[in-house]
């Protein structure tokens, strides 16, 4: 086969343009597919200074080495003997996607129907013969940076599966292997309780023991907790929640907490319907009122009341601790944000009950703030909107 040339065309001296592969891989490798002798050795000498070269002088010798070698690109010619382009195309695309390897048909046949044909087989581009060097660079290069992009993508998303499977193996680790003997040891502790009843040292031995027990449960719902918020997979059910049912559910909870530290709790116009899901308001009310009794000292006050903002309800939960210092209030519900104050009974602070609260609040449409009285501690404040007329009420369970 002979090569038509223009005064552009596959002149020798023509501008190539430069750095054509790709910055942070090696050079692109590029299969020559072409019967003729002058013109493999001419791109081979265009084309070599951007690419590692190989060459193929027919469609049989073209496709073993696409079996053996990884290519980033195929620049194919139509017409040659035996097995034409089109078939040559059609072996590969067996194999091949477009994606995953780019096929650039050329040819001095530029009907429209060789074209036609030529994509709908799975071709990426044709160059038709004359051409110019240029404009065939400028193709070869578009091919091979959306190739390599796929590639890359196509990494990113089997690291992303390989990461995905080995948190499904790790939450199933935490949800099962540890959770369910943490809870079972939690209940052999009440039972031992009830059995040593008025003896100081095993009191202070189990007490010890409930403690560790309720961190160490404490740090695996708040993976799973996580977990479940970046995986999408929080299951929300909106409904009309009673407060002063969650919040004395909450309170009850948190009771032998506040008796250890000696903090009282005080409720204040506690009433109100709100629309929340009643699990997760649950955790929310739980997660600050506990976060308000690690910062309280001992012969402190915790103070929970409502109040009534137009068609809104305001939650509000306040301590006497240290506060929030103002340089540090910006970043007060952000993840794995530590505050210099620390918990006053050296109670555990992993900086993502804030985070929680945030995402579980922002979830069910509702706001969450925080406020510094002038008088020192602080105040968390928690926005819901109000049941409307007439909306039926689902007692809290």
């Amino acid at each position: 086969m002979t090569i038509e040339t223009t005064p552009i065309g596959l002149c020798m001296t023509a501008a190539l343009p430069k750095h054509l592969t790709h910055p942070h891989l090696d050079t692109p490798r590029l299969l020559i597919v072409d019967d003729d002798f002058p013109t493999r050795e001419l791109f081979q000498r265009v084309f070599g200074m951007d690419y590692h070269i190989q060459l193929a002088t027919n469609g049989l010798e073209a496709l073993d080495y696409i079996e053996m070698l990884p290519f980033d690109a195929v620049l194919l010619d139509l017409m040659m003997p035996q097995m034409d382009g089109f078939q040559v195309l059609q072996a590969i695309r067996a194999q091949k996607s477009p994606s995953e390897l780019p096929v650039i048909l050329i040819s001095g046949k530029s009907g429209e129907k060789d074209i036609v044909q030529g994509l709908q087989l799975g071709a990426n581009d044709f160059l038709p013969k004359p051409f110019n060097i240029e404009i065939a660079a400028a193709r070869i290069r578009t091919q091979i940076e959306l190739k390599l992009s796929n590639d890359l993508q196509r990494r990113v998303i089997q690291d992303l599966q390989a990461t995905r499977r080995v948190q499904e193996t790790f939450y199933r680790i935490v949800s099962h292997d540890l959770k369910g003997p943490l809870t079972n040891l939690h209940i052999a502790q009440s039972i031992l309780r009830d059995m040593v009843l008025n003896d100081p040292t095993a009191d202070v031995v189990l007490d010890n023991m409930e403690m560790t027990i309720e961190d160490m449960l404490e740090m695996i719902r708040l993976f799973l907790d996580v977990s479940a918020l970046q995986e999408g997979a929080l299951a929300i059910q909106i409904d009309c929640v009673s407060l002063r049912d969650v919040i004395l559910g909450a309170v009850n909870r948190l009771s032998l907490q506040a008796k250890k530290k000696n903090v009282h709790i005080s409720l204040d116009n506690v009433d109100g319907l709100i629309l929340a899901d009643s699990r997760l308001l649950n955790q929310i009310l739980g997660n600050l009122i506990s976060n308000a009794l690690k910062y309280s000292p001992a012969g402190s006050t915790v103070s929970v009341w409502v109040e009534n903002d137009n068609d809104d309800v305001l939650i509000c939960i306040a301590d006497q601790g240290p506060g929030i210092p103002a340089d540090e209030r910006d970043s007060l519900f952000e993840m794995f944000r530590t505050l210099s104050p620390r918990p006053t009974d050296g109670e555990s602070s992993h900086g993502l009950g804030l985070w929680i609260v945030r995402q579980l609040v922002e979830q069910q449409g509702g706001e969450v703030a925080y406020a510094a009285p002038p008088d020192g501690g602080s105040i968390f404040m928690v926005k819901f909107s109000k049941c409307p007329p007439g909306y039926k009420f689902s007692p809290h369970k």
